[in-house]
């Protein structure tokens, strides 16, 4: 199962990535040296053996803290979290040998047995965090000291002593060491795997996939080498060493040699039922683990066990209360961020006002609260006079440029917040007036008119030497029937007669209530 693992991640390297045949000899040339050292060293095998057995996790932190440099945000601190557990491993082996080399072995749990014991701490918070966004640190530093707190507390549990305290740690049966450490090693494989169901993105599914092969080999490998050594008394410096290259290797190589892509996880890979659990649940199973090993810790020594079970709360609500805290900026941003969007999305890029979507929008909400009320409603639809002879004189730009003074001069003409212009198409504008009569439409569609006019931008016609408006005008009256496609005709109908007729000028419907003026 290891091996094929090995070959999934391996095989997708090797696609990707030129460099990871020179990395795959350089890792054969690694085991091939180790075996040479052990079986050409003789007394000094032992000697030999440790300095690959150091340099196999150091080359895979280096490799962690490498692709960790590549990368950003969540990804650059899951990478520094597996490189801190790599380096513990590390420090445990340059301490094992340092103890094998001056005081010779010991019956007791003593500095390496704890590092290689806590090792897994900041392997799993990596494969376990689920940081949401740039802002994770303080989630991810309580999730850091949950895990560590739980590790402490199950080495208190097994040796009845904490680490680094005067009192002596008591011996254990190596066969309940051996468990622990299998059940230690399953845990970081399937908190590797479980995250390759929601299907992570990018370097995320990357991420999985490496630390998938490696926790499943380390695991394999450990529970080989642990009952040889503890059963079968196989000894340091044989063959049998290079079994512990493996797993680092097999970290180090894709680390170095797979190509990067660091873009953080996409919204899609997150937005099913068994992410949302993955990515929010995980951490919790840290707080689980204090609290029963509080609870147990409670019949030996009943303060300590309270003041763990206190911590263990304290920390949980913390942590629960940021991440409600962020769940609920998101929200708000998002809503904000969507309201923005829908009110850009109803305003012309051009010109800055209302786009037809916009128009349509607030004539049918006016012709709603009318019906309603039974107030009077009037429509302005005004369209800029012989706009193609512009555009075909000044050029484009300039085209564009008049349409945004016109849109400017109207908007600030009209006197009311509720007044509507907007750009219907084109030339062309409309501007709707809530509670205003016909008499009332006609005063504002002149003043318009004659606002365009004083802008004097050229445009030499058989009308004016300067840029003009033809306006169309409709209204209900009081207590009319009122339908938002039908005042749209009507002003529109009256905006053709006003061209018709010379332009540069108003009309008004003729089934309006009020008789034509012009």
């Amino acid at each position: 199962m290891a091996a094929h693992a090995q070959n999934v991640v391996i095989g997708e390297m090797h696609k990707r990535s030129p460099h990871m045949a020179i990395l795959l000899r350089a890792a054969g040339a690694f085991l091939v040296l180790h075996m040479a050292a052990v079986l050409l060293a003789g007394k000094q095998a032992v000697a030999a053996s440790y300095v690959f057995l150091i340099a196999a996790p150091l080359l895979a932190t280096l490799a962690c803290a490498w692709r960790g440099a590549a990368c950003t945000g969540i990804s650059r601190a899951k990478w520094m979290l597996v490189g801190a557990g790599t380096f513990l491993w590390f420090a445990g082996m340059v301490v094992s040998a340092h103890q094998h080399f001056q005081t010779g072995p010991e019956s007791v749990a003593l500095l390496e047995d704890f590092l290689y014991f806590i090792y897994g701490v900041p392997v799993l918070v990596a494969l376990s965090v689920a940081a949401p966004d740039e802002n994770f640190r303080p989630i991810l530093f309580l999730d850091i000291l949950q895990a560590f707190l739980a590790v402490v507390l199950a080495y208190f549990v097994l040796f009845n002593a904490f680490p680094f305290a005067e009192s002596i740690a008591h011996p254990i049966p190596v066969r309940v060491l051996v468990r622990v450490h299998d059940i230690g090693n399953i845990v970081l494989v399937v908190a590797a795997v479980f995250p390759l169901l929601v299907r992570p993105q990018a370097e995320e599914k990357t991420f999985y996939r490496i630390l998938a092969a490696y926790t499943l080999s380390y695991a394999i490998v450990a529970a080989i080498y642990n009952r040889a050594s503890a059963y079968w008394n196989v000894k340091s410096g044989t063959p049998a060493d290079l079994l512990i290259d493996l797993p680092w290797l097999l970290l180090a190589v894709p680390a170095f040699g797979l190509t990067v892509r660091c873009a953080e996880p996409s919204l899609q890979s997150r937005s099913n039922l068994v992410a949302l659990f993955v990515n929010n649940a995980s951490p919790i199973f840290f707080t689980f683990a204090v609290l029963a090993l509080g609870v147990y810790i409670t019949t030996k020594n009943l303060p300590l066990g309270i003041a763990v079970t206190c911590v263990a709360l304290i920390v949980y609500c913390l942590r629960s209360t940021m991440l409600q805290s962020w769940y609920f900026s998101t929200q708000t941003a998002l809503y904000e961020a969507n309201n923005k969007l829908h009110a850009l999305s109803l305003r012309d890029s051009l010109t800055g006002v209302a786009n037809r979507g916009g128009f349509e929008r607030a004539i049918k909400l006016e012709c709603e609260r009318t019906q309603r009320t039974g107030e009077p409603l009037a429509l302005l639809m005004m369209d800029v006079d012989c706009f193609k002879a512009l555009n075909d004189t000044y050029g484009h730009v300039h085209g564009d440029e008049c349409l945004v003074r016109i849109a400017t001069e109207i908007e600030k003409n009209l006197n009311r917040s509720s007044d509507t212009i907007a750009r219907y198409g084109g030339e062309e504008f409309a501007v709707l007036l809530p509670k205003t009569e016909l008499e009332g439409a006609v005063r504002v569609a002149e003043k318009l008119r004659n606002a365009v006019m004083e802008l004097f931008i050229p445009n030499e016609t058989e009308i004016s030497n300067f840029v003009s408006i033809s306006v169309g005008i409709a209204a209900y009256g009081r207590g009319d029937k009122i339908s938002s496609s039908g005042l749209v005709h009507a002003a529109d109908k009256a905006l053709y007669v006003a061209k018709r007729n010379g332009r540069n000028r108003y009309e008004i419907a003729a089934d309006s209530s009020l008789e034509h003026i012009s």
